[in-house]
C-alpha cells in the first residue's frame, strides 16, 4: 500500500514539473509590449478631444477635406422650435433629398425657365432666385478662398480687391456670400466690403452639402456664423445661400424658420474653377446672351476673367438701361 502511494506521488510530480515547463515555453515566447508604448495615465472623459464626433462621421464631398460637424441631436424634443416658425418635428419631416441647382439658359431675354419654377416651387420659404420682372440686375459673390493675379507692372494683386476698386468706381453694390473660414483668415477683406455698402451673406460654416446633415446640424451651419459675424463685425446677414447649389427643402425650411431668405441665382459665369477658367471673350458673350430681367448673377472672387471682365459687364448693363442693386427681397 505505501509502495502504491510512493508511486501516486511521483506520478504528480512528474506531471506538475511538465506542466511549469508547458507554461514557462508560452511565456517567454509571447510577444512582449514596451513599456514606453503603454498609456501613463488612466483615459479620461475630460481629456479627449472635443472634436471628437458623438455620432457617426457625417459624408462630405470628396472635394473637400473632412470637416467635424456639430453632433446630431435628433433625440432632443420634437416640439422644441429651431428658429421661430417649425418645430424640431415638424422640419424633420420636410423632404431632404439631395437637389442640384441649374438655373437653365436665357433666350432672346426670356427669363430661364427652371429659375422660374424653383420660384414658383420654394417662394413660400422666402426662397428667391430672381428678382422681379422689371430692369434690374444684382451681383453676387461667393467668397471661400483668395486668389491673386500679377499687374502689368509685377505686382500681386487679390482678385477681390480688383472686384471690389470696380464696384466702388462704378458705384454698384452687391452680396458678398461668405464662409466661415473666409472671415476668419481675410477679415479686412470682409470689413471693406461692409464699409463700402455691399451686403454679406452666410455661406455656411463648413464646405459641405446640407442634405446630409441633421436638422440640427443644419441650423448650427447657419446661425455659428451668423453669430460670428454679427460678434466680429458688428452686421447682421439676412441672405442665405446653400453651399455649392446643393440643397433640399429641409434646407430652405430651416433658413426660413431662422429668419433667413434664401437667395438662388438665375445666372451663374461657370467661373468657380481656378484651373478651368472661361476665356474673357467667352464669359462676357454668354453673360450677353443670357442677360434677363431681374437676373441675380452668381460670380466667384477667385476668378481671374470675372475680375478681368467685370467692368465690361456693368457697361452692358447701363448700355441695356438696367439698374443694379444689392438684393433685397423685404
Amino acid at each position: 500500500m505505501a509502495h502504491k502511494a510512493t508511486r501516486h506521488s511521483h506520478l504528480l510530480s512528474g506531471f506538475a514539473i511538465l506542466l511549469a515547463a508547458i507554461l514557462l515555453t508560452a511565456c517567454t515566447s509571447a510577444p512582449q509590449v514596451p513599456e514606453s508604448s503603454l498609456p501613463t495615465t488612466t483615459p479620461d472623459a475630460s481629456t479627449a478631444p472635443t472634436s471628437t464626433p458623438t455620432t457617426a462621421p457625417t459624408t462630405v464631398p470628396t472635394t473637400v477635406p473632412p470637416v467635424t460637424l456639430p453632433a446630431d441631436t435628433t433625440s432632443r424634443p420634437a416640439d422644441e422650435y429651431i428658429g421661430t416658425i417649425f418645430t424640431r418635428g415638424q422640419l424633420q419631416d420636410f423632404d431632404n433629398k439631395r437637389k442640384v441647382y441649374w438655373p437653365g439658359f436665357s433666350e432672346d431675354g426670356e427669363r430661364p425657365n427652371y429659375a422660374r419654377k424653383m420660384q414658383i416651387s420654394y417662394r413660400r420659404y422666402n426662397t428667391f432666385f430672381l428678382g422681379d420682372d422689371v430692369k434690374y440686375a444684382y451681383f453676387t459673390i461667393v467668397c471661400k478662398d483668395e486668389q491673386y493675379g500679377i499687374d502689368e507692372e509685377g505686382n500681386q494683386f487679390s482678385y477681390t480687391a480688383s472686384m471690389l476698386d470696380t464696384l466702388k468706381r462704378q458705384r454698384v453694390y452687391a452680396v458678398f456670400f461668405v464662409t466661415l473660414d473666409y472671415c476668419k483668415e481675410h477679415p479686412d477683406m470682409v470689413q471693406r466690403m461692409i464699409d463700402e455698402g455691399h451686403a454679406i451673406g452666410n455661406y455656411g460654416t463648413h464646405p459641405v452639402e446640407t442634405p446630409t446633415m441633421s436638422v440640427d446640424q443644419i441650423a448650427s451651419e447657419i446661425t455659428t456664423l451668423h453669430q460670428y459675424v454679427k460678434e466680429n463685425f458688428g452686421y447682421t446677414m439676412t441672405l442665405y445661400r446653400p453651399y455649392n447649389g446643393i440643397f433640399s427643402e429641409q434646407t430652405f425650411a430651416v433658413a426660413y424658420s431662422l429668419g433667413y431668405y434664401s437667395l438662388g441665382y438665375s445666372y451663374t459665369c461657370s467661373d468657380g474653377h481656378v484651373d478651368n477658367q472661361p476665356s474673357p471673350d467667352f464669359a462676357l458673350r454668354q453673360f450677353e446672351e443670357n442677360f434677363h430681367n431681374g437676373i441675380v448673377i452668381q460670380m466667384h472672387n477667385t476668378s481671374s476673367t470675372i475680375a478681368s471682365i467685370l467692368n465690361d459687364m456693368i457697361g452692358y448693363i447701363q448700355h441695356c438701361e438696367f439698374r443694379t442693386n444689392i438684393f433685397r427681397p423685404y
